[in-house]
């Protein structure tokens, strides 16, 4: 579906979608992700399937500035345990879920009312395999929610590394790497 929104050309906006992908000003992104009115980041539960999703996963948004997080999970509706959540309220970030359409629409409308919001789609694949290119920026990812300052626990990073074939394990080298965001402004 095709979504059309009066506003200023600059600001990243939702501008379609599909059960694999969504569309951000016109690009295509078939990994799961964080926009923001700051940029797009590739999420660190890219590749993951709802049922994979942990507390770090919402401890690495919390460290955003948001006042309210929209949480599209996929072609269906299905509400994360409040444990896993925990993190958002620490941090005074509201969260709502929804469809990845509904997602969609209400992001571009908060974002053009200037509200500081932030939309964490959850793209889920069938193969269950990564690519080695999307398997190396959730790699980043992670690695960013390390170099930021939050530390998960090893049995979280188990639990990464032991879901794909060849995921790199962390290592002191991982920690000095950043999370480098997908710009899409000219």
């Amino acid at each position: 579906m095709k979504l059309h929104l009066n506003t200023d050309a600059s600001q990243l906006l939702f501008t379609g979608y599909a059960d694999d992908h969504v569309l951000i000003n016109g690009h295509r992104f078939d990994a799961s992700l964080l926009l923001t009115a700051r940029g797009v980041e590739i999420a660190p539960w890219a590749g993951l399937d709802f049922d994979a999703l942990t507390a770090a996963h919402f401890e690495w948004v919390a460290l955003r500035e948001l006042d309210i997080l929209l949480l599209g999970t996929g072609a269906r509706l299905r509400f994360p345990h409040p444990s896993l959540t925990h993190a958002l309220v620490d941090a005074r970030i509201g969260l709502e879920v929804m469809d990845v359409g509904a997602l969609c629409r209400t992001y571009n409308i908060l974002a053009a009312e200037g509200r500081n919001v932030g939309a964490a789609v959850l793209i889920e694949t069938c193969s269950g395999e990564l690519s080695p290119s999307l398997r190396a920026r959730s790699a980043e990812a992670i690695q960013s929610l390390v170099w930021r300052g939050a530390r998960p626990s090893s049995k979280h990073f188990r639990r990464m590394t032991d879901r794909w074939p060849g995921y790199p394990r962390p290592t002191v080298s991982h920690f000095a790497k950043a999370l480098t965001t997908t710009e899409l402004r000219a």
